[in-house]
């Protein structure tokens, strides 16, 4: 927990689905060879004022099979979440609160937008963690330049 966590109690005030996309051309099954590629690809920290700040954090779902060129599925989405929350001053403190605290809100959401997208198209669902896997907040810690979208 970053020192501003500790100094302020924050509270996730909403999330709104931000921005979707999704490529229809599926198959009605998953192949048995395709590649299932899952990240979190966009994550931005902006204070709105004193004590609220705004985190949006994109995600991106792709299936390739080894034998077509372009992606045959193809499912990205952002959240925007809403806090509470005192000023995190820090480029690090901010990115640490993306990959951790945010990221862990806005999994659920994103989960559930994959799967009844994937259930929509027709495809078999897909299964995933209840909470975003350990390697995706250790990636995300690093991955995100915040310097250029914060204010």
């Amino acid at each position: 927990m970053s020192d501003s966590e500790k100094r302020s109690p924050v509270r996730l005030e909403r999330v709104h689905l931000h921005e979707t996309f999704a490529n229809v051309e599926t198959p009605e099954r998953l192949p048995a060879d395709a590649t299932v590629w899952l990240e979190m690809d966009t994550a931005t920290w902006r204070a709105l004022d004193p004590e609220r700040a705004e985190v949006i954090l994109g995600f991106e779902f792709d299936l390739s099979t080894p034998d077509e060129a372009e992606l045959p599925c193809s499912i990205a989405a952002s959240f925007r979440l809403l806090y509470q929350m005192g000023p995190i001053e820090s480029i690090e403190e901010r990115r640490r609160f993306c990959a951790t605290r945010a990221l862990r809100d806005a999994w659920p959401y994103w989960r559930g937008y994959l799967s009844q997208t994937l259930t929509l198209m027709g495809v078999d669902p897909l299964h995933l963690p209840p909470q975003p896997p350990g390697d995706a907040v250790r990636a995300t810690q690093e991955a995100f330049d915040l310097s250029l979208t914060t204010s």
